[in-house]
């Protein structure tokens, strides 16, 4: 894939997305990963912004950390981004930003330790929040400041304004878990998987939405950090 200006990697912008895996952009001056594209176990590391999409992308198991700005700049006018299994933690702007895009899913994804929001939807509503966890933000832990917000399953723990913005309704907000402790392994060392301490990663054990029909309902959120 083509790289320009100071980009990491930049998908071609055409009627076809790419697929980019397990692949790491570091110390990009502009934007780690950029464009319309698949994006499966990628790493942004030490970027300005980590990742942009430039049209439809999907993120499956993604990881940005220690930004300038941004984790996940998800600002332009696009719909129907996806979000799976996601790590955006220790950035100096929010963990994911919508300020200007609408109608994303996210599912199993963490923001942990962000100068700003951890999830901002503070724009555009319609957003899809499902089995999240945002932890140890400098703003909100999910900002639903617009209407039409579908969250559902998630979690949150000392987020310096708040664990979720209720100031603009309607909005749905469904088995939320106000945490007392931490859920992480080490987060410190970038493990964010559950641990079992009360009030912490055992308070999620089982709570995710799982298959319907089965038995074995997820937990909300385990994944391993990079």
């Amino acid at each position: 894939f083509p790289s320009h200006d100071t980009r990491g990697i930049s998908a071609i912008i055409n009627s076809y997305k790419d697929r980019i895996w397990r692949c790491r952009a570091k110390n990009c001056t502009n934007v780690g990963f950029f464009g319309s594209s698949d994006f499966v176990e990628c790493v942004a590391d030490s970027c300005n912004i980590g990742f942009q999409p430039s049209g439809v992308a999907t993120f499956y198991g993604c990881v940005s950390f220690s930004s300038t700005s941004d984790g996940f700049l998800l600002s332009s006018t696009i719909a129907n981004l996806s979000m799976v299994n996601c790590i955006s933690y220790s950035n100096g702007g929010k963990g994911y930003n919508t300020s200007s895009g609408y109608t994303h899913t996210f599912i199993n994804c963490v923001a942990h330790g962000n100068t700003g929001d951890g999830f901002d939807f503070q724009t555009y509503g319609m957003q899809v929040v499902i089995n999240c966890l945002s932890t140890s933000n400098g703003g909100w832990g999910f900002n639903l400041s617009n209407q039409d917000t579908f969250l559902i399953n998630c979690a949150g723990r000392s987020n310096t304004t708040g664990n979720v913005d209720t100031t603009t309704v309607p909005f749905v907000n469904r088995g939320f878990v106000a945490l007392t402790a931490d859920p992480y392994q080490n987060a410190s060392g970038a493990d964010f998987r559950l641990n079992d301490i009360a009030g912490g990663g055992a308070a999620l054990r089982g709570l995710g939405i799982g298959v319907t029909g089965q038995t074995d309902s997820q937990d909300i959120f385990i994944v391993t950090g990079k």
